[in-house]
């Protein structure tokens, strides 16, 4: 026969450490039931939560890339309208992606090839406000005085040419920028900081030689300038 379950006694589970902490942790469960329970509740809703969002997220930056990618192949061909039509879901659906940031990087450089340059402005400076791409960010600047220089702004073009200059982290890139810079500021009369860049250009190890017949010239014609 089975013998019936011992019920211990409130004096026996004293004498005993691990059957009291039990007894307790039973007692203090009943006592508080209702906010256990509650607490639980918002621990697993929590924990669904951020599943669901780490889920949506990586599936977000999927197809946002998927996008991007079918994008490009439009750009390289030069079917810049197909390209755009592409993008500007990228915007509208995955705004947070990185993908959808690189996206106004591109609708940039197209309104650049159609040479819209107020709009070309305004998505480069929509990327720099997202940007998580060194080069994409250098290149966005360069792009942008590119159109300043195009629309006769050099002031403006030769801020930009150095901002980028301090960012990019290609020698050759760095070099172009700040060398284009220079020739902005020749063409506004601002001879102090293109001399600086100068100085700064020309003080550089192993600078190429188209590079420095480059500024040699410029030299010359600011000194003619000021003569």
């Amino acid at each position: 026969m089975l013998r019936p379950k011992k019920k211990f006694t409130k004096k026996e589970i004293k004498r005993d450490p691990l059957l009291e902490t039990l007894y307790q942790i039973n007692q203090y469960y009943k006592a508080n039931k209702r906010q256990l329970l509650a607490i639980l509740g918002t621990v697993i809703a929590v924990v669904v939560i951020v599943w669901v969002g780490v889920k949506w997220k990586i599936t977000s930056e999927h197809d946002a890339s998927r996008m991007l990618g079918k994008a490009l192949i439009s750009i390289q061909i030069k079917e810049f309208e197909e390209a755009s039509q592409q993008l500007e879901p990228i915007l509208s659906e995955y705004p947070n992606t990185s993908d959808g940031s690189k996206a106004l990087f591109f609708l940039g450089l197209i309104s650049l090839e159609q040479e819209d340059f107020t709009r070309a402005r305004q998505y480069f400076n929509d990327y720099l406000n997202n940007a998580d791409n060194p080069d994409l960010e250098c290149g966005a600047l360069s792009k942008i005085a590119y159109t300043y220089e195009k629309d006769g702004d050099y002031s403006m073009a030769a801020e930009y040419y150095e901002q980028a200059s301090e960012i990019c982290e290609g020698t050759y890139q760095r070099r172009s920028n700040l060398l284009n810079s220079i020739l902005s500021y020749v063409k506004v009369g601002e001879f102090n900081k293109a001399n600086v860049k100068i100085h700064e250009l020309s003080g550089e190890e192993n600078l190429p030689r188209d590079m420095q017949d480059a500024i040699d010239e410029i030299r010359g014609r600011i000194q003619l300038l000021t003569d």
